[in-house]
């Protein structure tokens, strides 16, 4: 999934809960910096790099990054 399609994907869950696109994405960093935080607390290495690796810049990932990086590990699931 590209980040024109997460914009899509983000816009449409906003549309479905009649909500804003920016508060979509704000409740999703929240999550993510909540996830983040964790996984440092737990010293947890493997998960901190993962989510490193959801982002452009190695850090913290954007709501568009995250939904991005998500959708390609779902899209292929299953696949051989």
């Amino acid at each position: 999934m590209d980040m024109r399609q997460a914009k899509k994907a983000i816009q449409e869950t906003a549309r479905r809960y009649g909500v804003s696109e920016k508060s979509v994405v704000q409740r999703i960093e929240a999550c993510i910096l909540d996830a983040v935080e964790r996984a440092k607390e737990k010293g947890d290495t493997a998960t901190l790099r993962e989510w490193k690796a959801m982002s452009s810049s190695g850090g913290i990932p954007t709501a568009y990054e995250a939904v991005a990086y998500m959708g390609d590990k779902v899209s292929k699931m299953g696949q051989p």
